[in-house]
């Protein structure tokens, strides 16, 4: 008697527990939807990399907030970037990056390759490039493949390290699978770390985008960067 009411209460709970577990997924869905309806604006992918390139078994994490100006409003967003060595390559690293705000949700992955690295006199030449899934409403998203050729420079002053780079950054969006965009906007940037402040691993970017199409708005972001 005192097995079977054991085993009664247990699936009680079991019952229970599979009650709340569904009703805090149910209750985190709620969220999530609440934030894609109220989303509309045209997210923007940021650039902020450089000729920079991380070895095999190397990472990288950086956090970016960045402002949206469009016509009289300017929007919030923040993206995160993971970066790693691709592979047993010296010139090819990948990327993976998720972010949000009052401008959309994104996410996706890109390829960097560096055939020129920086060296003496002679900048980083490279390119980077890959797909990006963008969220705007539940009624909205966007597709895009993305090719972003690059130049940068590492300067090392009194002051610090920074590597200063020039981004072209071209795209094909595709809305809802149907409707096609082509924008085209150019980035200026700064990746630096600073000798008077004692962050271990730790360095800074700023980024400028203006736009060359009209399908995009221009921005500017501010991050921070760490790496093991």
């Amino acid at each position: 008697m005192e097995v079977s009411h054991l085993m009664q209460k247990k699936q009680q709970y079991s019952v229970f527990g599979s009650f709340r577990l569904r009703w805090q997924w149910g209750k985190c869905l709620g969220i999530v939807y609440c934030f894609f309806s109220t989303v509309s604006a045209f997210a923007v992918v940021p650039f902020v990399d450089s000729g920079k390139l991380l070895r095999s078994n190397k990472y990288e994490i950086s956090a970016h907030a960045f402002f949206i100006s469009r016509e009289e409003e300017t929007d919030f967003n923040i993206i995160a970037q993971f970066d790693e060595g691709f592979l047993n390559r010296k010139d090819v690293n990948i990327r993976y990056l998720v972010g949000g705000g009052e401008s959309g949700f994104l996410g996706g992955s890109f390829l960097k390759w560096v055939p020129f690295p920086d060296y003496k006199y002679q900048p980083a030449l490279g390119a980077s490039t890959g797909i990006v899934y963008n969220l705007f409403d539940l009624n909205t998203h966007y597709v895009s493949l993305h090719l972003r050729p690059f130049i940068s420079k590492e300067v090392e002053t009194v002051v610090g390290k920074f590597i200063p780079y020039i981004a072209f950054l071209g795209s094909i969006k595709i809305k809802n699978f149907s409707e096609v965009q082509f924008p085209l906007r150019a980035n200026f940037g700064i990746r630096g770390e600073l000798f008077f402040i004692h962050f271990h691993k730790m360095e800074f970017n700023f980024e400028f985008s203006t736009s060359i199409t009209e399908e995009t708005p221009s921005y500017f972001s501010v991050g921070i960067v760490t790496h093991w």
